[in-house]
């Protein structure tokens, strides 16, 4: 039987007083770098323009979406030819982020911006439509730069840009990537580059295959990442520091998903100390097309159970879970396995190649549900998602001092991560698609935890009761 509401089981601790989802973890913590690989494999192709037409046009619709805005393509002034090409690839009116940064990109005298935006929200299109914008086909000479981390990012955004820019047939785009081949004396004159770091500082700052003369913009993608990793901000910082010295009134974008404030402070005093800074802020996020449940378990097996009731009974095409520990990970997946289901792992103690493995076949479709730790989900960007399950809240482990003690009075846990459960969940009811998170509590310490999700998001998850198969099967329908 599920436990209330009011009643949730009693908390199971260890030895050491803390219960499991409260201590440290012994898992080793994924690279960044590789975080970053792995996502690029989420995503196969990154704002990919014609993706989810209807959807993208019901969710821009939604005044909480940070897809929505109340501009139109013209009133952004751009020309004729690129808001033809958004209107074909599915766009009727431009994002918030878009709205935001192209009027600002394209004010006189142009200004260096740094712009701070989630996945999937435009910021690709953003600087792509400011700079095809600003192109003078006339001038046979490289006038705008993208650097991207990694030669997928970069063929993506290449891909993207020529998807924008098929009305100008005259401008031409070149990929600047390992395997790309530039000779010594070779100068090109394609309009626009996107390439990686090492590869663009060799035609750039060494073989002057790429001239500054007509550069008029510089983008730098995921800059975040750039400049986290050691040998690739040591190309960044020559190929930045060679265009300041060789072509100063070149606009520069900084674009990322995130933005640490070391980076954001480094980038101004290094680069530019003028620079505007925008950001979609996380309380633009919206939660409106989720629907939050929680369910009271008292025991592994009673929330087994609880899951196996949900796939059998709500429609996935592709679901994660959220548990805290690589043994609930390996423990869930051969379970669902024997229960006939495609699954997919991710923890921190298996091999890189296991991990791409396991990331690129969810993607691809091979596996329909991917169980992860708390420690390997940090910073992934999961699309496409139709359920969401917290098997373990999250939680900031780091801060736990005594959790059953502070049960014994009215103050909060404080223990419970909000930026990690909205990053969980709004992998769900993406581009206008109703999306589902169902939150499993199965100690007083779980129930507080999410009870205290509840009052920070202002909301109320729905109790479910898992063994009543007609309220699963309403969910499916619902019309979040």
């Amino acid at each position: 039987m599920s436990t209330t509401a009011e009643n949730p089981a009693p908390a199971s601790a260890p030895a050491s007083g803390v219960p499991e989802i409260l201590q440290p973890s012994d898992e080793a913590v994924i690279p960044r770098t590789e975080v970053s690989l792995l996502n690029k494999l989420l995503s196969k192709e990154i704002n990919e323009m014609n993706e989810g037409r209807v959807e993208i046009r019901s969710l821009q619709s939604d005044p909480s979406s940070p897809l929505h805005s109340t501009e139109t393509f013209e009133s952004l002034r751009l020309k004729p030819e690129l808001i033809a090409a958004c209107y074909s690839n599915g766009f009727n009116q431009p994002s918030k982020i878009q709205s935001a940064c192209i009027p600002l990109i394209l004010r006189t005298p142009y200004p260096d911006v740094i712009a701070q935006a989630q996945n999937g929200t435009g910021k690709t299109a953003t600087f792509l439509l400011s700079l095809l914008h600003r192109i003078d086909p006339k001038i046979e000479a490289t006038q705008g730069l993208i650097i991207a981390p990694t030669i997928e990012l970069a063929q993506q955004i290449e891909a993207v840009a020529k998807k924008l820019a098929y009305k100008m047939p005259e401008i031409k785009i070149r990929c600047a990537v390992r395997g790309e081949v530039a000779t010594h004396g070779t100068v090109f004159n394609d309009h626009i580059f996107v390439g990686t770091p090492g590869t663009v500082e060799k035609w750039l700052v060494r073989f002057r295959t790429i001239q500054p003369e007509h550069l008029i913009c510089t983008v730098v993608d995921e800059a975040d990442d750039l400049f986290f990793m050691q040998n690739v901000k040591d190309n960044l910082m020559r190929i930045l520091g060679f265009i300041k010295q060789n072509k100063p009134d070149c606009q520069m974008l900084f674009f990322s998903a995130t933005f640490t404030e070391d980076n954001i402070n480094f980038i101004s005093n290094a680069f530019v100390p003028q620079a505007q800074y925008i950001t979609l802020r996380r309380s633009e996020l919206s939660l409106h097309h989720i629907k939050q449940c929680i369910i009271y378990c008292q025991s592994r097996e009673e929330k087994y159970q609880a899951v196996r009731n949900i796939y059998a009974s709500i429609s996935n095409t592709a679901s994660i879970i959220f548990a805290y520990t690589k043994a609930s990970v390996d423990w869930l997946a051969a379970r669902l396995k024997a229960d006939g289901r495609s699954v997919a792992t991710l923890h921190g103690n298996m091999t890189v190649q296991e991990r791409a493995q396991s990331v690129l076949k969810f993607a691809q479709g091979d596996y329909k549900v991917l169980i992860c730790t708390n420690v390997a989900s940090r910073g992934l960007d999961i699309p496409r998602v139709t359920i969401v399950i917290n098997y373990d809240p999250p939680v900031k482990y780091e801060t736990v001092i005594d959790p059953n003690a502070m049960l014994r009075t009215d103050g909060q846990l404080g223990y419970a991560d909000y930026d990690t459960y909205l990053h969980r969940i709004g992998r769900t009811g993406r581009f206008g698609r109703p999306g589902l998170a169902v939150n499993m509590a199965d100690s007083q310490i779980s129930a507080k935890l999410f009870s205290e999700i509840e009052q920070h998001f202002s909301m109320k998850m729905q109790v479910l009761d898992p063994n009543n198969y007609d309220a699963l099967f309403a969910l499916d329908d619902a019309p979040y």
